[in-house]
């Protein structure tokens, strides 16, 4: 079985603090955008990943490799799989690759083997795989809380982007140490950030931008993005920017010129 595992962009993130085990509470506003990884399934008496990237581990560093072995103890049946994994979503960019590949996996799994789970237990066994695989698994745009694993659908229409990701990578414990850091502010409510998109106000505010991009980075893909007529955003702790535009052939145009200056750089759309 062959399957998509589509990446996320947070068009809202904020930290509102460290939680007593350690985890961060989050209020954020994710949509799924049409850049995906492509997955390989195949039933198999063990479970192994292997991947076309260099640097994605293979092994239960790799979040398809937690979310088959969590498939099998949920299901509760025996078995395995066999999983490769097409990277076209770059790694610690904040697109939510890894979390995409093992909503892939369950989802994927519970079909080749006719287990049918239902969402909402797949969602919990996503929950235990990583923060992010819940919304990866839901799709379309909601407001997620919690560590980012509670989920309120929000209306959601076609918007055309450009993302955009230089070589640097964001490490994601850095990145929360770096914002643990910033003076105290006002955070706002998660009824009030709800409140705006289901009025159609795309707020964009990523609390980690300016202590995590790298400044290049930030500098380039911003001036380009904005030159174009485009708003631009970090997604998730970093390290990619996309940038929305009101028609595609501007989302193309900046990724057109930021490829040519050596940045990987698609223009997407939202999906489902």
């Amino acid at each position: 079985m062959d399957i998509k595992a589509y990446a996320k962009i947070n068009l809202y993130l904020d930290s509102i603090g460290k939680r007593a085990d350690g985890y961060h509470e989050l209020v954020t506003v994710m949509q799924r955008i049409d850049l995906f990884d492509e997955i390989s399934l195949e039933k198999a008496d063990d479970i192994r990943v292997s991947c076309d990237a260099a640097d994605v581990p293979d092994g239960e560093g790799n979040i398809a490799f937690r979310a088959a072995r969590l498939f099998f103890e949920r299901a509760g049946i025996s078995g395995g799989a066999h999983i490769h994994i097409r990277k076209n979503i770059p790694s610690k960019a904040g697109l939510g690759g890894g979390s995409a590949d093992g909503a892939a996996v369950l989802t994927g799994l519970d079909e080749l083997y006719g287990t049918a789970l239902g969402e909402n237990a797949l969602i919990k066994a996503g929950a235990a795989a990583g923060a992010d695989v819940p919304f990866c698994i839901k799709g379309g745009r909601a407001l997620c809380t919690g560590i980012g694993d509670k989920m309120q659908p929000l209306p959601s229409e076609r918007l055309f982007l450009c993302v955009a990701k230089g070589e640097e990578g964001v490490s994601t414990a850095e990145a929360y140490k770096a914002v643990d850091s910033l003076p105290k502010r006002h955070h706002m409510s998660p009824g009030e950030i709800k409140g705006l998109y289901e009025r159609g106000t795309l707020f964009l505010y990523n609390i980690f931008e300016e202590p995590c991009a790298p400044p290049e980075d930030r500098r380039v893909i911003r001036e380009c993005i904005s030159r174009l007529g485009g708003s631009p955003l970090m997604s998730g702790s970093g390290s990619a920017f996309f940038g929305i535009f009101k028609y595609m052939d501007s989302a193309e145009k900046a990724a057109a010129e930021l490829a040519e200056r050596g940045y990987f750089a698609r223009a997407v759309t939202t999906a489902v």
